[in-house]
């Protein structure tokens, strides 16, 4: 992702703490045509409007993260893999406990594939108008917290 000096972020702490208070979001990613190179992402969740001098323009920030990816396909894997994108996704619990040869979820296990990511790099982009000052940021519309999608060091 190209990103200008103006719109980098200031610091691991802005993307850190951008990415765990922004709820989901979405972006369009294709893979790029240097193999070599991470794929080209385009965030679709932009928030915009007319700035101080009337100049419409769009905000949004975008945080690239290249991996280095392990295929999980050992069942007790993949169930801790499950257990947390369902406390993710259904907090409130109302789904059974995930465990493999245990009903519903049990045989299902064998028909996914997990992915662990080790994360090699991170780029971060926050572009809130190169005419402006950093603390400007901190102005613009952030959306409201989500629960963490991961847990760190795992």
């Amino acid at each position: 992702m190209l990103i200008h000096p103006w719109d980098a972020a200031t610091g691991p702490a802005e993307w850190q703490d951008w990415l765990a208070t922004t709820g989901r979001f979405g972006i369009l990613a294709v893979n790029n045509l240097d193999p070599a190179r991470a794929p080209l992402v385009l965030p679709l969740h932009f928030t915009g409007g007319p700035d101080e001098d009337g100049v419409p323009t769009s905000y949004y920030a975008a945080v690239q993260f290249v991996c280095r990816p392990a295929v999980v396909d050992d069942p007790q894997g993949k169930a801790e893999i499950l257990t947390a994108q369902l406390a993710d996704f259904q907090p409130e619990g109302g789904h059974a406990a995930v465990a493999s040869g245990t009903a519903p979820y049990g045989r299902m296990l064998p028909g996914i594939r997990g992915v662990r990511l080790t994360v090699l790099r991170v780029d971060a982009k926050f572009k809130y108008d190169d005419a402006n000052p950093v603390g400007h940021r901190a102005t613009r519309h952030r959306p409201p917290p989500a629960p963490p999608r991961c847990r760190r060091g795992a």
